[in-house]
């Protein structure tokens, strides 16, 4: 099952695909397989597939939440802004500290056109974790659009200078 993930790293995506189903069929509860298919339907755009496999994922582990992230992150995409908000909810109540849940509420009240309260959620990751790069991004987009221009200038700087490799 292993050979499916290799075969995505070296472009052979319909290989891979195909590895997966036969790695499915001889155990349907392989997660790297079910993991491995998840993520080649995402990237193929077939959205409604890749949601399947994470739901099933979280079905037989639902304290993963790399898996519960990657389904938050695709109902977003398909602005089914209430499930991924529960989705995001779930991650936290198991483990408050996963910040990529937290960027994912802040997206969903952008999504709602609150952008006020996403900048609040986004300042309490910075609070924890003054150089996270992308709520670093998201909070200078999100301070941009209220018209917060020095802030705007003074979180774009911050996050330069977080995200420049170390000499």
């Amino acid at each position: 099952f292993h050979m499916g993930r290799s075969l995505v790293k070296l472009g052979r995506t319909d290989d891979a695909r195909r590895h997966c189903e036969q790695s499915l069929a001889i155990d349907p509860r392989n997660t790297v397989a079910l993991y491995t298919r998840a993520g080649l339907d995402a990237n193929a755009g077939r959205i409604e597939d890749a949601i399947a496999g994470y739901r099933t994922l979280l079905s037989l582990d639902p304290t993963n939440n790399e898996n519960a992230l990657a389904l938050g992150r695709l109902l977003l995409r398909l602005e089914r802004t209430e499930e991924a908000e529960g989705v995001f909810h779930r991650i936290l109540e198991q483990d408050p500290t996963i910040r990529m849940a937290t960027l994912g509420l802040s997206a969903v009240e952008l999504r709602r056109g609150r952008p006020a309260e996403a900048a609040t959620l986004l300042a309490t990751v910075l609070a924890e974790e003054p150089g996270n790069v992308p709520c670093l991004e998201q909070l200078t987009i999100v301070l941009h659009g209220l018209g917060r221009d020095e802030e705007t200038a003074g979180h774009f700087a911050r996050a330069l200078a977080a995200a420049e490799p170390p000499d």
